[in-house]
């Protein structure tokens, strides 16, 4: 008769539960300490994991099956045991979720890095996350998210630049959170820039290093905005040049412009 069997065994390899069931098929469900033997009445005896069984040939039956503990540990294993009219298409085992960024990351760490675009009278704010050339880490941006405190133009995307945060004067962010969880935080003093004195719209010079911007967007005062970028950007490591992803501003009212989020992971490639 088709059936599972619970069977209880004892902390010694000589544990053994007799399942007085007739089949010609027998399967190891579950086994949490190790392996089992697994003996049937005909003299066959296998040793066996989770997941593995056997079937006798056609025409060939057990009137009972012996289990004998693999390990010398105390464990409840279940076997399944069935005619050759039974057909078991379950799939042993556990399945494991992987998230790809964090798997990827160093550490197994993301990041965010915030900051407050700011502008003195007649010039322009802008906000980057940098990659310095002597990094040996690939930084990779997954996700920004926008509030535009004024109406204004808001574009970002990948920059070459000789200086930290493009043009203009930089000031050093130091507001890169680590996840709420803890671990390695990122380097904020030399990856997180506000450049406060652009002279010149860094929307419209965005280009100047051959890169365009990959996001513009016009937003009303006090919209916000989150941009997922259909591929993750990534400033790459290893270069003579830092490599910076820029958001930048089109007002230069002299105030505070807009707030940005800019999510981030790194790679070691």
């Amino acid at each position: 008769m088709s059936g599972l069997y619970d069977v209880t065994l004892t902390a010694s390899t000589s544990s053994t539960q007799n399942i007085p069931a007739s089949g010609s098929f027998v399967k190891v469900k579950t086994a949490p300490a190790g392996a089992v033997k697994i003996r049937l009445d005909g003299g066959e005896s296998y040793l066996l994991s989770v997941g593995q069984g056997l079937r006798l040939p056609d025409g060939k039956t057990f009137r009972d099956v012996q289990v004998t503990n693999g390990v010398a540990i105390a464990q409840t294993v279940v076997v399944f045991v069935g005619d050759s009219r039974f057909e078991d298409t379950s799939i042993s085992g556990s399945i494991s979720v992987i998230d790809g960024p964090k798997t990827l990351s160093a550490n197994g760490q993301a990041f965010t890095l915030y900051g407050h675009a700011q502008s003195s009278a007649g010039n322009f704010g802008s906000v980057s996350l940098v990659n310095l050339a002597n990094s040996t880490k690939r930084i990779v941006i997954d996700r920004v998210t926008f509030l535009s405190l004024v109406a204004q133009t808001i574009s970002c995307g990948p920059f070459t630049s000789t200086a930290a945060g493009g043009t203009g004067a930089a000031v050093v962010i130091t507001s890169i959170l680590a996840p709420p969880t803890g671990g390695i935080w990122a380097t904020p003093a030399a990856q997180g820039y506000q450049a406060t004195t652009t002279p010149t719209n860094p929307v419209d010079s965005m280009g100047d290093s051959g890169n365009r911007p990959v996001f513009s967007r016009v937003f009303a005062a006090n919209e916000s905005f989150v941009w997922t970028p259909p591929r993750p950007v990534v400033l790459p490591a290893g270069v003579n040049a830092l490599r910076s992803f820029i958001t930048a501003g089109s007002n230069n009212a002299g105030v505070f412009t807009y707030d940005v989020w800019i999510d981030f992971y790194e790679e070691t490639p």
